[in-house]
């Protein structure tokens, strides 16, 4: 570098291999990709928390089947019982929306759409993690529904488990668990979980979306609380095992990062590689700021494609 006491910026006549700009590569490619491996990683999760997963299950079942269902009948009454303008309107809309394919798929689009724009790995990595905790959810608890044979509370049935001669008689004896609270919560969870600080906002509406979700498909005589919080914890349990792994995985994508910034100090660089250039009028130490920005995201946006 010429050393002149004008002010001056540096100008690369070839970026350097760690600060190039390079795209995120097939998208198709991308998605088969974390497809396998957040599905690697919900398995080897499982795996590993099959005790606390089935303590957990323990601790919220015994409660709920005690103190909990007995009430059923009675818990989606009193719930029924409260009455204003729209309020039916509401549930009806809130059962409509969230459902997987209306709810689950279009957060999974808008956060593709976000890490499309930001060229950012991460956030391809997150909408699969959501999409995957949603679905594994709804599965199982789609084959609950076909084990149980419960009827809806809608429905003049006895209340209790008829098994799959009953479930395959159609929709009136799946009630358990709740399959819009499964998926709403999964993803919820997932957010949560691995999203970081600035998902902490996308991950709390959600979950309070969510919680709406589960009061409309009570309200709407679909289904009893118990079915209800069978319901949050397979989405809450889906949820983990899906956003828990990301938010390592971030974590480290973060400290390569920040390691790889600090080690690009300007004594290891070749001085032939840049050139010396009068910055442009206006421009002080915000151009060199804004120059820094720029440099920044493309290494960030390659480093996330190397690690994932």
């Amino acid at each position: 570098m010429i050393h002149d006491p004008a002010p001056s910026l540096p100008v690369w006549k070839v970026p350097p291999p760690d600060v190039s700009f390079r795209n995120l590569g097939d998208p198709i490619v991308h998605l088969k990709k974390d497809f396998r491996r957040v599905w690697a990683q919900v398995r080897r999760f499982l795996r590993r928390w099959y005790w606390g997963i089935l303590a957990s299950g323990v601790a919220v079942a015994l409660p709920a089947f005690f103190l909990l269902h007995p009430h059923d009948a009675g818990l989606v009454d009193w719930v029924r019982s409260a009455e204003a303008k729209g309020l039916d309107q509401a549930a009806g809309r809130l059962g409509v929306w969230g459902d997987f394919t209306h709810f689950n798929l279009i957060l999974c689009a808008s956060i593709w759409t976000i890490a499309f724009f930001r060229r950012s790995r991460l956030f391809q990595r997150l909408a699969i993690v959501v999409l995957m905790a949603s679905i594994m959810s709804g599965a199982t608890c789609n084959l609950l529904k076909q084990l149980t044979g419960r009827p809806r509370p809608h429905k003049e049935f006895p209340d209790r488990f008829h098994g799959v001669t009953a479930a395959i008689r159609g929709w009136d004896f799946h009630s358990f668990p709740s399959g819009h609270t499964s998926t709403a919560f999964a993803s919820a969870s997932a957010l949560l979980a691995g999203a970081g600080p600035v998902g902490m906002i996308g991950g709390g509406a959600s979950l309070l979306f969510s919680g709406s979700v589960s009061w409309a498909r009570v309200y709407k005589d679909r289904h009893y609380p118990t079915d209800v919080v069978a319901g949050i914890w397979l989405g809450a349990v889906f949820g983990l095992a899906a956003g828990l792994p990301y938010r390592r995985i971030r974590r480290r994508v973060r400290r390569r990062f920040a390691y790889r910034v600090e080690s690009m100090t300007l004594p290891l660089l070749d001085p032939a590689s840049f050139v010396q250039a009068d910055p442009p009028p206006g421009t002080g130490q915000g151009g060199a700021e804004a120059s820094d920005l720029g440099t920044t995201r493309s290494s960030s946006t390659q480093l996330e494609r190397e690690t994932l």
